[in-house]
């Protein structure tokens, strides 16, 4: 990634990965969220991509808790 791009960002990303899964409605997909801030991540995958703007939910399990969040499909 170039300087110029960096820069841009407005929080800081972590390079971690970490399986979640993932869907409209129902958590059907499975995925590896990976550069995660606080605004979002980038989910890995080999399953169905959804559109620009759809809704997706993901649950995301760690050692301790599991979290369910709904989030926008930006790119």
């Amino acid at each position: 990634m170039s300087p110029e791009r960096r820069s841009k960002r407005r929080e800081e990303r972590k390079f971690r990965r970490i399986l979640v899964r993932y869907g409209h409605k129902e958590l059907e997909h499975r995925a590896v969220a990976q550069q995660i801030s606080a605004s979002g991540f980038f989910l890995s995958t080999n399953e169905i991509v959804y559109a620009h703007n759809s809704p997706v939910v993901v649950e995301i399990t760690g050692p301790s808790a599991t979290w369910i969040v709904v989030g926008i499909v930006r790119h």
